[in-house]
């Protein structure tokens, strides 16, 4: 899979590699393994990383102010004509 990844220069491309799929308790596989390498020529920006999951939590309990509606601030007064 491939991504961009947005910076003052350009987008750089990403190769994004799934791995270790698992399957959670209702049968829905997850990769436990996740590594990012940039995809591009250049020896010296092959910084390379590796996301490890060691636990997935499925229908957890949520805290019903995460979907609660962010509170409007206040408009400024518009000048007088």
């Amino acid at each position: 899979v491939g991504s961009n990844l947005p910076t003052a220069v350009g987008d750089i491309p990403w190769q994004i590699d799934y791995e270790d799929y698992r399957a959670t308790s209702s049968g829905v596989k997850v990769p436990f393994v996740i590594r990012l390498f940039p995809a591009n020529p250049r020896v010296e920006l092959q910084v390379s990383t590796t996301i490890r999951v060691t636990q997935v939590q499925e229908n957890g309990p949520l805290e019903t102010t995460t979907f609660a509606k962010p509170a409007s601030r206040p408009q400024p007064p518009r000048p007088t004509p």
